[in-house]
């Protein structure tokens, strides 16, 4: 898959170069790439009231790069570029005959965020990310739980456009002065909503996208 072998060979530069750099500090620019594995929801308190519309848990994926600037060793700023891939999955029931449904949709995402980490000079710090997201819709569609396709575009379903909100929270392993190994928890949330006023009722509630999963990924701090 070109994204897998793209990912593969920024991994394997940042391990070369950081073999022929000397010892950095925090301070100044980093570059990362990460893989999430993340649970997708769409919250809609009308879904949630109605008894014959029962929401699950899906599964999706994000990827992509970072960039970050420190201003000392402890805060800095941040900004990602995902690809995340996302559903809402649900089961309902109208005039007695049940369809289990997973509406999917893709964005790319850029959180601009704060960033904050412990001491640097230890093998293990805090690291923690806080800010908004501007997240665009590059696509979606509607299959069932088997898989089998019902509507292969369902873009106009949805605003091109959903402002949210990210939040990261974990660890981070010193691998050598320059390339560190991150891991946490990421979480983000729609602050507009995600479906478009064409697509539902003028009385509905407001759709807000909400992904949670575990970041992985490799930090490598540009002397």
């Amino acid at each position: 898959m070109k994204y897998s072998n793209l990912l593969k060979g920024i991994v394997a530069g940042f391990a070369l170069v950081s073999m022929t750099q000397n010892s950095v500090a925090q301070e100044g620019f980093n570059l990362s790439v990460k893989g999430i594995p993340q649970a997708t929801y769409l919250f809609n308190s009308d879904n949630a009231d109605n008894d014959n519309h029962e929401s699950e848990m899906n599964i999706g994926v994000a990827f992509g790069i970072g960039a970050a600037y420190n201003f000392n060793d402890n805060l800095g700023l941040s900004l990602d570029a995902l690809y995340s891939i996302e559903g809402d999955k649900y089961e309902i029931t109208q005039a007695g005959v049940k369809s289990e449904l997973l509406n999917k949709y893709q964005y790319i995402k850029l959180p601009l965020q704060f960033a904050y980490n412990t001491d640097p000079s230890k093998s293990v710090m805090f690291r923690g990310k806080v800010g908004p997201s501007f997240n665009f819709l590059t696509g979606a569609s509607v299959e069932n739980w088997d898989g089998d396709e019902i509507l292969d575009d369902n873009k106009d379903s949805y605003e091109s456009f959903v402002l949210g909100v990210a939040l990261n929270l974990g660890v981070g392993f010193s691998l050598s002065d320059a390339l560190s190994l991150d891991a946490g928890i990421r979480a983000d949330y729609a602050l507009t909503d995600a479906i478009s006023e064409d697509a539902q009722a003028s009385d509905a509630e407001s759709s807000f996208p909400f992904t949670s999963g575990l970041e992985i990924g490799l930090r490598y701090t540009i002397k």
